[in-house]
């Protein structure tokens, strides 16, 4: 496995109009994640901490060359906001909510796997405080947030 963020990840997010999506959104640029915009419905047009919102992914593929979904909808919206960002092409898509209903993870996962896409998620831990990592060469995946930030302190 190689490491899936990279300086060419240009990330799109899901959600970043609401109150937790906004807060993460802001985290994510002060920790360096390279952010090029934010996907509401009906709020595309106006901005978030400096990102332009647009009203769906593919005009975000369009407009600001998104290659990347992070996705902040609450679980009975994750598997819409997941096929929306496989469609126009992303290849990378991240889903944080928890409370996902099985069958859409199993329909997801299915259609990542047909398209070439990779998934974290869905229940992924989330944005990981900055002050534990560093740059480097090491890449770490995990199923637990809290274990993740323990290694990452301690390596």
């Amino acid at each position: 496995m190689s490491i899936l963020l990279t300086p060419s990840t240009r990330a799109v997010v899901r959600g970043g109009t609401g109150r937790i999506g906004a807060r993460q959104t802001e985290w994510m640029l002060k920790a360096g994640t390279r952010l090029v915009g934010a996907a509401t419905r009906g709020k595309g047009g106006t901005e978030i901490h400096g990102l332009p919102v647009v009203d769906s992914v593919r005009e975000a593929v369009e407009r600001v060359q998104a290659n990347a979904s992070v996705s902040f909808v609450p679980g009975p919206c994750v598997r819409a906001a997941a096929m929306e960002a496989i469609e126009p092409g992303l290849g990378l898509l991240v889903a944080i909510a928890d409370h996902v209903p099985i069958h859409d993870a199993l329909e997801i996962r299915e259609a990542c796997r047909d398209s070439g896409a990779v998934l974290i998620g869905p229940n992924a831990p989330g944005i990981m405080p900055a002050s534990v990592f560093s740059p480097g060469r090491l890449g770490m995946l995990s199923r637990s947030g809290t274990l993740s930030y323990e290694v990452a302190a301690i390596l």
